[in-house]
């Protein structure tokens, strides 16, 4: 077998595994400044980071490859579903009851990064950047469906429900709250600027 060199660079590239299906590598770098965790495609050299820890991530572990189309910003779990906010892919739904057999049930892409999902009962609300909020219904995660959108001035990177309040993180404007019960007509009701 002939070897060649995936890597290189002036950062320290280190831990590297092979993922299940033998198309990416997976491994430890600072190339980002912090030790994080990146991935390889092996037959296009594609780079992927798919950690981006302040603190660090060190020495990945491959279960099972998932087919994110980015790198995954979040992830939620609710019985045995899985809920993964993918960069450039939208929303991800996995049955995990399998432990580490995931199953991919549905996505729903969507044109900007998806940082964050909150899920409540059969709605999951997404903070897709400039695309603002989203309010999807995911009661079949093979056919999940757009209720509502509520664009904002600004990238919206977070998203917390309570009740009928959806709060959101907006990279302009900090923190708003939105009043989200009726899929029709989801209002701004306040926010604070920080």
């Amino acid at each position: 077998a002939q070897r060649e060199q995936l890597t290189n660079g002036e950062w320290n590239d280190k831990d590297a595994v092979f993922g299940s299906d033998g198309k990416w590598f997976y491994f430890t770098s600072d190339r980002s400044g912090t030790d994080n965790i990146w991935g390889i495609e092996i037959e296009t050299g594609k780079t992927v980071q798919y950690t981006n820890a302040v603190t660090g991530c060190f020495m990945p572990t491959v279960l099972r490859t998932n087919d994110s189309v980015g790198y995954t910003y979040r992830l939620r779990v609710d019985g045995s579903r899985l809920y993964a906010a993918d960069a450039q892919g939208g929303l991800r739904i996995y049955d995990i009851g399998g432990g580490t057999n995931l199953t991919l049930l549905g996505s729903y892409p969507t044109s900007q990064s998806t940082f964050e999902t909150f899920i409540v009962g059969t709605r999951a609300y997404l903070a897709t950047g400039s695309d603002g909020l989203q309010m999807l219904d995911i009661s079949n995660p093979a056919n999940i469906t757009l209720r509502a959108q509520a664009a904002r001035a600004a990238a919206v990177t977070g998203v917390h429900v309570a009740g009928d309040l959806a709060y959101i993180a907006d990279e302009v404007n900090g923190l708003e709250i939105l009043h989200a019960a009726n899929p029709a007509a989801i209002t701004r009701l306040g926010g604070f600027y920080s």
